[in-house]
């Protein structure tokens, strides 16, 4: 009986040796993945630490995505079957002026599959897979540029793709040297050393902290907008510079003619923005067209009732910004002025904000998808109020000119009550 015990132990010993042997190599390999070497930042997925930190998780059973019948390119069972490496680590890296916008490159191993895989998906050469995804690969590579705004990334990728002389191993970035060096499930990294975000999940929840790294000192009493929020679906503070969040103008721009660099000098270091999930109405006009008997063209205006999520951006600026905001994007914008506050609301009688108090920390952020606007339920973003996803990110102050960054990310899922856990998803196109 002792033999068998000693040759348990041995065995489990073995196993545990050859399972940490690999873990090791996977993760320096993991540091070969290719980059640009202009990357602005660089975001990482630790595939394996997540995978062995929530093995619990692969056992429970988890309700079936709507969106299933899509492709998922980040999905690894996908990149499986395509015969694409699936590394310890996933590197994705963003270029200059490219918000939310991120690209990745991977190896292709396995030649043969991966030609069956694009047969099956009807896919050929560099490709619009979706609103949010382009690809481009040849028989060695694979490169993937994913996007949270819905635009063809060709461009970039076919840039990216004719200068492989710029590709780096991301061992060779030099990233400054941070505070942090623990391994995390998640990290976003700029590669300047400006900021850093770690996440890491345990459960249904994703705890945030990281570090913000200003250009310029803070003002010594920061002031926020006093603001109910009980219903708010996205309540987004912040009393910094704009030069301090560049990205806030570039999102704009994506959908408006305001050109960032030049309107960056008109703000006054506050803005926020609340989408509620009350509604109010609006009036648009439609442009119709119908034939009389002579079927000649004729053009007809009809006005159309819509219902529209209560939004409001409140900036400080001058003239000459308020001037250069938009009066529609998407639905159409109220503005009103007086001083340096400037408001822009869907709502037509919305007051300008009158009381402000001291912030806590010059940045926040929440998004509650339980308090999603009616108009917008819908697809993924529909799933998510289903698991009634939650996003927290606040900062406090470390110094005049560092932030500290601490929040969580939080959900359920709803149980599957019958039939088994959903392993692959449809084929794309409906195949």
């Amino acid at each position: 009986m002792k033999k068998i015990i000693w040759l348990l132990i041995a065995i489990l010993l073995l196993l545990g040796i050859i399972l940490l042997t690999c873990y090791f190599v996977r993760k320096n390999e993991a540091r070969n993945q290719y980059v640009h070497s202009n990357s602005e930042a660089v975001a990482t997925i630790a595939f394996d630490d997540l995978l062995f930190d929530n093995v619990g998780q692969l056992f429970k059973r988890h309700a079936p995505d709507t969106e299933a019948s899509k492709l998922d390119w980040l999905d690894m069972k996908n990149w499986w079957r395509a015969g694409v490496h699936i590394p310890a680590q996933i590197h994705f890296f963003s270029m200059k002026d490219k918000p939310l916008t991120f690209f990745t490159i991977q190896k292709i191993t396995n030649v043969e599959k991966w030609n069956a895989f694009l047969k099956e998906q009807h896919i050929d050469s560099i490709t619009h897979i979706s609103p949010h995804v382009s690809i481009l690969y040849d028989d060695k590579f694979l490169l993937i540029g994913l996007t949270a705004f819905p635009q063809s990334l060709n461009t970039e990728i076919q840039a990216i793709w004719d200068r492989k002389d710029e590709w780096i191993y991301v061992r060779d970035l030099s990233f400054p040297s941070f505070i942090n060096q623990n391994v995390h499930h998640f990290s976003y990294r700029h590669t300047d050393g400006t900021f850093q975000l770690f996440a890491d999940k345990s459960g249904n929840e994703i705890s945030l902290n990281g570090e913000w790294h200003l250009t310029t000192a803070l003002p010594p009493n920061l002031q926020m907008r006093q603001r109910e929020t009980s219903n708010a679906f996205i309540w987004l503070q912040s009393s910094l510079p704009i030069t301090e969040t560049p990205f806030i103008l570039k999102t704009l721009s994506i959908f408006s003619t305001i050109e960032p660099d030049r309107c960056a000098a008109s703000t006054y270091s506050y803005t926020d923005l609340l989408v509620s999930s009350e509604s109010t109405l609006q009036h648009d006009t439609v442009i119709m067209y119908d034939y009389d008997i002579n079927f000649n063209r004729i053009e007809k205006t009809e006005i159309q009732e819509i219902t529209v999520p209560i939004i409001e951006n409140t900036w400080k600026g001058n003239q000459q910004f308020a001037t250069s905001l938009p009066n529609k994007l998407f639905y159409r914008f109220h503005k009103q002025m007086t001083d340096s506050l400037i408001l822009l609301s869907t709502k037509t009688d919305t007051e300008l904000p009158s009381s402000f108090v001291t912030a806590p920390g010059p940045f926040y952020v929440t998004v509650d998808f339980r308090h999603l606007p009616p108009s917008w339920k819908r697809g993924r973003l529909h799933t998510l109020q289903e698991q009634g996803l939650q996003i927290n990110i606040k900062t406090s102050v470390i110094d005049e000119n560092r932030l500290g960054i601490t929040g969580t990310i939080s959900g359920y899922k709803h149980p599957v009550q019958h039939g088994r856990l959903l392993q692959n998803q449809k084929q794309h196109n409906g195949h």
